[in-house]
C-alpha cells in the first residue's frame, strides 16, 4: 500500500512557522515550551484529515493538543475532500493546489493564547 511521506507533507505544509523538520514531525521551541505537529490520521488507515499540534514542557510534560483541519483552514484543494493520501498527496507540488496559510495562522493564534 501506498504511503504519505509525513517528513515531505509538514515541509510543505509548514504548520509551525520557523519549525524544522525531523522524520515524521515538525518541531520548534517557543520560550519554555516545545511545540510539535504532526499529520492526524483520519479515520482510516494513511489518511490525514489535519495536522495536530502538541504543547510540551519538559518540567510538566505535555500541556495542551489540538487538532486543525485541512478543510476548516481550505488547505487543500476542495476536490480532495480535506484529506491528505498517499493517492492525493502529489497535489503538494501542483503550484497553487496547497494553500496553508490559513492553516498556519489558525495555529499561529492558537500558540499565541498559550505561550
Amino acid at each position: 500500500m501506498p504511503r504519505v511521506n509525513h517528513g515531505d507533507a509538514l515541509t510543505k505544509i509548514r504548520p509551525l512557522v520557523g519549525g524544522a523538520v525531523s522524520g515524521i514531525k515538525q518541531v520548534c521551541r517557543v520560550g519554555d515550551v516545545i511545540l510539535v505537529a504532526s499529520l492526524a490520521e483520519a479515520i482510516r488507515d494513511e489518511w490525514y484529515d489535519g495536522i495536530t499540534v502538541r504543547v510540551l514542557s519538559h518540567r510538566a510534560g505535555e500541556l495542551d493538543v489540538n487538532h486543525f483541519r485541512f478543510a476548516d483552514h481550505g488547505t487543500l484543494p476542495h476536490h480532495s475532500g480535506g484529506m491528505l493520501t498517499a493517492y492525493n498527496a502529489h497535489l503538494l507540488d501542483e503550484p497553487g493546489a496547497l494553500e496553508p496559510q490559513g492553516l498556519r495562522d489558525a495555529i499561529g493564534r492558537y500558540i499565541a493564547s498559550i505561550c
